[in-house]
């Protein structure tokens, strides 16, 4: 399957259970036998207001590689569905303030 040009949601692998749940959000800009190159932003899985929340690490875009081996699946947000909606949401969130993100194991 061709993902080029399609918008992501990309869980990856966590090495340790304690590690945070990270998550890629983006568009596919090329592929490879080895991964994804992404342009998108990397976010975490956080408790807050009593349910799990996606929230931006950082408020940069970049251009990130993610291998096959790290992970975990990957959504297609299909455009002009509810999923799309919410990445759209997503995506608009302030960034975590530093002391909040666990980067112990993560990075």
């Amino acid at each position: 399957m061709k993902f080029e040009g399609q918008k992501v949601r990309i869980v990856l692998n966590k090495s340790f259970k304690d590690d945070p749940v990270l998550i890629m959000r983006g568009t596919v800009i090329d592929e490879s036998e080895e991964g994804l190159l992404i342009t998108g932003r990397i976010f975490m899985k956080i408790f807050e207001e009593n349910r799990m929340l996606e929230k931006p690490i950082d408020d940069e875009t970049k251009l990130l590689f993610i291998s096959f081996s790290s992970i975990r699946f990957l959504e297609l947000i299909i455009s002009d569905s509810r999923f799309e909606v919410l990445h759209k949401k997503i995506l608009k969130e302030p960034p975590l303030h530093s002391s909040k993100i666990n980067r112990e194991g993560a990075f």
